[in-house]
Order: structure tokens, then sequence, then C-alpha cells
């Protein structure tokens, strides 16, 4: 069993210096989960780091907000959460006892390329715009580890603007609140 939320908090605290050298701030929440494989290993570092990587490339910045120097904070966010709630007692929203916990790791840099979106998860495709180098696999191996799992991984961009990967654990029991796989 892995829990991503509790090895989350270990990355947060883990990783605080290298966010500060790359001049990011960091923003995490993960509900409860238990699963049978190492998604932070897998998909959540590889994206996080694909973010650390790309997200900031100038020449994505079309609308010249790097140029604002200080005001401009590059942000990371990774929120995980079920994504079906059902209504309990009282009316109060409870996650379903199986379904799909849904994790989304956002930034607000310079989004992806139009050129590039179409192929961004396949071997061998980079965003890093005009890269000649560069081995291509950390979002194609992302998105085959989730599809392996039995889930899905997508991804809304804005070029000039952000970022937002979302991709879905599915699990099968809820047990004190933790949505296990």
């Amino acid at each position: 069993q892995f829990y991503l939320h509790e090895d989350m908090r270990t990355f947060s605290v883990e990783t605080a210096e290298a966010f500060r050298s790359h001049k990011l701030e960091w923003e995490g929440g993960i509900q409860q989960v238990a699963t049978k494989a190492d998604y932070l290993t897998y998909v959540i570092l590889p994206l996080v780091w694909n973010v650390v990587e790309h997200a900031f490339n100038l020449a994505n910045d079309v609308l010249g907000r790097a140029s604002n120097g200080a005001d401009f904070k590059r942000t990371v966010v990774v929120r995980g959460r079920p994504e079906v709630f059902v209504s309990g007692a009282e009316g109060k929203l409870s996650p379903a006892q199986s379904g799909l916990y849904v994790v989304t790791v956002s930034d607000n840099g310079f989004g992806i390329s139009p050129d590039v979106l179409p192929r961004l998860f396949e071997k061998g495709t980079t965003s890093r715009a005009g890269a000649s180098s560069g081995h291509g696999i950390g979002l194609w191996g992302v998105k085959q580890f989730v599809e392996e799992h039995g889930g899905t991984i997508t991804v809304k961009t804005e070029l000039g603007n952000e970022t937002a990967f979302k991709f879905t654990i599915p699990y099968s029991t809820l047990d004190h609140k933790v949505c296990i796989q």
C-alpha cells in the first residue's frame, strides 16, 4: 500500500529548498487515498519536474509576463480528492464508496504550444520550444502508468497563461474517509 497523502507531505518538506532555488512556490493538498501503485514516484513527481523544466519556458511567454520581474510568482499546485460525492444525512456531501480519485497538477506558467499539444503524450515529444535534444519519455511514461492502473490523464493549457494535468486513480473502497484502490 502507498499512502499518497502521507507521501505528498514528505515530498513537500524534502523539496522545499529545490523549489526555492527555482523560484517556485509550492501548494499542495491531497485528501486521504491509499493506492496499490506508487503514483508519487511515477506520476506526480514527473509532472511536477515537468513544470520545473518546461512550464516557465520563455519561448512560450507570448504575453510577456516574465518581464514584470519580481511581480511574477511561479507557482505549482497539486491537489487530490474523490471525484464523486454522495449526499448523506443533513445534506452533507461525502466521497462515494467507490469511484475515481482525481489529482490535478497545475502551474501558472506560460502554457504549452498548440504545435506540441496533440503529440504531448507521445514517446519522443518534448514541450520545450526549439529543443533538439531531450528524451521525451516523461509524459509518455506518466500516461502509460496511469492507464495501466485503470485511470486516465488529460491536459488543459492556455498559451501564455497556465497548464493543468488531471489524472484519475480508480478506487474500490471507502474506509474511514480513506479512498482505497
